[in-house]
């Protein structure tokens, strides 16, 4: 999990980005929008962002949001909310 924290700090919002579309993509074509919300999130998260991160991915998942949308809004929260933290 350590490492995923280090590789979400140093990802840039373009990194983090294609991770997500590429995510949607293996989503869509295994049908485990589960496994890749989840593998999104670790892969978000900072302790930084934890909080709204959680937040936005219980509201997506509570909204039925496809998880393509949700983690780009995932990624798009984080790269905001990480700016403002540092």
């Amino acid at each position: 999990l350590s490492l995923c924290l280090s590789l979400c700090l140093s990802l840039s919002l373009s990194l983090c980005l294609f991770l997500c579309v590429s995510l949607c993509a293996l989503s869509l074509s295994l049908s485990v929008s589960v496994v890749s919300l989840s593998v999104c999130f670790f892969f978000c998260l900072s302790p930084c962002v934890s909080l709204p991160v959680s937040f936005s991915l219980s509201l997506c998942v509570s909204l039925s949001v496809s998880p393509c949308v949700c983690c780009l809004s995932l990624c798009v929260s984080i790269s905001v909310s990480l700016s403002v933290c540092f």
